[in-house]
């Protein structure tokens, strides 16, 4: 398949819902940090559900958006809210609670089964980095060896995708202009739309089969799409196969 994009020299994915499955990992830990909470503290416990973690949190969010430095340290606040939310305040017991959070969702972590072989097809024709609202960098999804550039949010004062001047950053950090950088997501509003009015180019990774995008956009059901709608030559899909993976 010939590419609608202009020449690419760089592909920008989003990282979470992206490359790996955030949400489902963010309810898990969640759930252990509620059974944390049960021992702790059964009478806070019995009050809290993942549904109101998950609220509290996004309440801090969109306080703060545009002004985020460290999502850790908004993770732990909103759990300290929770707490006091259902008048059982503990400073030290939300810190903990966090700890648990964190640590399982780094055990769980993993990449979608789609996307290591895809980033393997186009690393030899692309630099290739992420841009990310979230924090999850290449070294905790084990591909630094793919991975050239990444630029997170919470390292530029908070400025986020759709800010155009995320684009701006990355653009000064790849030397490339805005106009050649794709960027692959799987936010409609944000990776797709958001990205377009950056001037940048944009694919979007619609993963749900059911939901369809306006024409004409630039949509993939799976990032194994993704080489050939470049134009990847189709001797890259056979070498990685009889290859496998590098180092």
């Amino acid at each position: 398949m010939h590419s609608r994009f202009i020449k690419t020299p760089a592909i920008l994915f989003n990282v979470d819902g992206t490359l790996w499955d955030f949400k489902g990992a963010m309810r898990s830990a969640l759930g252990e940090s509620l059974k944390a909470l049960n021992k702790h503290d059964p009478l806070a416990g019995g009050k809290l559900n993942v549904e109101k973690m998950t609220e509290a949190r996004e309440d801090i969010y969109q306080q703060m958006r545009g002004h985020i430095t460290d999502l850790n340290t908004l993770r732990e606040g909103s759990i300290s809210r929770v707490l006091q939310d259902a008048s059982r305040p503990n400073p030290t017991l939300a810190s903990l609670l966090a700890r648990v959070y964190f640590s399982h969702k780094e055990k769980i972590r993993a990449l979608f089964t789609d996307v290591l072989f895809t980033l393997k097809q186009l690393a030899p024709y692309y630099r290739l980095g992420l841009l990310s609202n979230g924090n999850s960098h290449a070294a905790a999804l084990g591909i630094t060896d793919l991975i050239e550039f990444e630029v997170f949010s919470q390292n530029h004062g908070g400025i986020e995708n759709p800010d155009p001047r995320i684009f701006e950053i990355t653009a000064m950090k790849t030397g490339c202009p805005i106009g050649q950088l794709l960027h692959v997501g799987d936010l409609f509003e944000i990776d797709l739309l958001g990205t377009l009015d950056s001037g940048a180019q944009s694919a979007w990774l619609n993963r749900n089969s059911g939901e369809q995008g306006p024409s004409p956009v630039n949509q993939i059901s799976t990032l194994a799409e993704l080489p050939g709608l470049l134009g990847v030559p189709q001797s890259a899909f056979s070498q990685h196969r009889k290859k496998g993976p590098r180092g």
